[in-house]
């Protein structure tokens, strides 16, 4: 599985609510983007997909 953030919809540290919600703390703002940084302790629960407004996220097969 992959987190994928599609930056041409995603607004960033405007938002973040990604960034907040993540149990597992995946997300870090970089830059004022938001960007995956800890993908290897994602557990795919698919929380950040549900809460961007944006539909910016998508957490898929490989």
């Amino acid at each position: 599985m992959v987190v994928i953030i599609d930056y041409n919809k995603c607004k960033g540290l405007d938002c973040a609510e990604c960034v907040n919600i993540c149990p597992m703390e995946v997300f870090k703002i970089e830059n004022d983007k938001v960007v995956v940084s800890n993908d290897d302790v994602c557990t795919f629960c698919m929380v950040c997909e549900d809460v961007c407004l944006e539909n910016a996220i998508e957490v898929r097969e490989e």
